[in-house]
């Protein structure tokens, strides 16, 4: 049986880690995790991914540039924003260029 695989892509390790440990608990789900916007794209590149888990805040890249190098990877990911510095606007701006859903921090 196929695995659905997840990939986290935040440069909080803690936040990587948190949300790692509550996905592996289904056996079914495969998680792969990253505080490296840069790797995260690269692991995308090779595993492809059902959903990603990234962060808006990062310095090598923003959650919404990252979004959009994934779709040219993919052309319709599921991609869910989360970060600990948003608002209302920047979550309307992330589902507007195509995010899944958007949480804030703490969740």
């Amino acid at each position: 049986m196929k695995k659905f695989k997840v990939i986290i892509i935040d440069d909080d390790n803690s936040v990587c880690y948190s949300i790692k440990r509550i996905l592996e608990n289904d056996s079914e789900i495969e998680v792969f995790s990253t505080g490296s916007p840069k790797e995260g794209l690269e692991l995308y590149r090779k595993e492809r991914f059902d959903i990603a888990i990234t962060d808006l805040i990062m310095e090598e890249m923003n959650g919404l540039e990252l979004m959009d190098e994934i779709k040219k990877i993919d052309e319709n990911p599921v991609i869910i924003m989360i970060t600990g510095k948003g608002s209302e606007q920047i979550a309307a701006e992330a589902i507007k260029k195509g995010a899944y859903d958007y949480f804030p921090k703490p969740f």
